[in-house]
C-alpha cells in the first residue's frame, strides 16, 4: 500500500549531545592538525608547530574605484602605494576574502526612520527598503582585501602592525584592524568547510563543548578564590 509508520525520534539527551560533539571534534581535529592553528583570538590568529609559535594580525583596506578619479589622482595613488611597499621591510601576506555584506549602519538608520515616521505610505516604503536590504545581505557577499603579518612574538607583531597601519593611512587609504569576526570570515573562506569554522569558534554542534570549557574555567576560578579565602581565615586565626 506504500504506507509507512513514521516513528518520532526522541530528542537527544544532554550526554548524547556532548558525546556527538566530542566525536565531531575528534574528526575535525585530525584535519586541523596539519594546519597549525592553535587559537583564534579577538585581535590575532595563533599558529603553533611543535614548540614554535607565530602570531598573525592584519588589516583590511576599504575599496577605492580609481577609474572614477582623474588621471593625475590615479597616478598619485599608485605612487603612494608603491612608496608604502618600498618602506615596509617585513613580509606581507595578501588575501582576497568574500565576506557577508555589512549593512548594520544602513539598517539602523532605516529602523530609526521607521520608528519616527508617522505617514503610512512612507512607512511602507521604508519597510520595503529594510526587507530588500536583508535579502541583499542574504544573497550576496562583498570582496574584501586583507593584508596580514606574521611574527614569532606578540611584541614584534604589534610593532609591525603599528608600522603597517601608519604607512597605509599615511598613503591615504582607509583601513580597519581585523577583529575576531574578520578572522572567522577569513578562516571560513580559506577552509570552505563550515564544520571547521564551527570547531574553531565554538559554534553549532561544538557550542556545548565551548560552554563546558567556560563552566570549567569558572569552577576553577571559584575554587581558587575559596582556597584563598580559607587561607586568609587561617592566617587571621593565627
Amino acid at each position: 500500500m506504500g504506507l509507512k509508520i513514521a516513528w518520532e525520534r526522541k530528542p537527544k539527551t544532554h550526554k548524547r549531545v556532548i558525546k556527538d560533539a566530542k566525536k565531531l571534534k575528534k574528526n575535525v581535529a585530525s584535519t586541523l592538525s596539519w594546519m597549525h592553528i592553535e587559537e583564534i583570538q579577538e585581535h590575532q590568529i595563533v599558529l603553533k608547530s611543535g614548540n614554535k609559535k607565530r602570531y598573525v594580525r592584519g588589516i583590511k583596506i576599504h575599496p577605492i574605484n580609481i577609474f572614477i578619479e582623474d588621471p593625475y589622482e590615479q597616478m598619485m595613488r599608485v605612487a603612494r602605494l608603491r612608496n608604502v611597499y618600498n618602506r615596509i621591510k617585513f613580509k606581507l601576506y595578501h588575501s582576497f576574502v568574500f565576506n557577508p555584506i555589512n549593512m548594520d549602519k544602513e539598517l539602523a538608520y532605516l529602523s530609526q526612520r521607521l520608528d519616527t515616521e508617522t505617514n503610512p505610505s512612507i512607512r511602507e516604503l521604508i519597510q520595503d527598503d529594510i526587507e530588500k536590504s536583508i535579502m541583499f545581505i542574504r544573497d550576496f557577499n562583498e570582496l574584501e582585501f586583507f593584508i596580514t603579518i606574521q611574527s614569532t612574538t606578540e611584541k614584534e607583531a604589534q610593532i609591525m602592525m603599528d608600522d603597517l597601519v601608519y604607512e597605509f593611512e599615511r598613503a591615504g587609504f582607509q583601513i580597519d584592524t581585523l577583529n575576531i569576526i574578520d578572522y572567522e570570515n577569513y578562516s571560513a573562506y580559506i577552509f570552505e568547510n563550515q564544520m571547521i569554522n564551527d570547531y574553531l569558534f565554538g559554534h553549532g554542534a561544538f557550542q556545548i563543548l565551548a560552554e563546558m570549557n567556560v563552566e570549567d574555567e569558572e569552577s576553577n576560578i571559584n575554587d581558587t578564590i575559596s582556597e584563598e579565602v580559607s587561607d586568609g581565615e587561617h592566617i587571621s586565626e593565627k
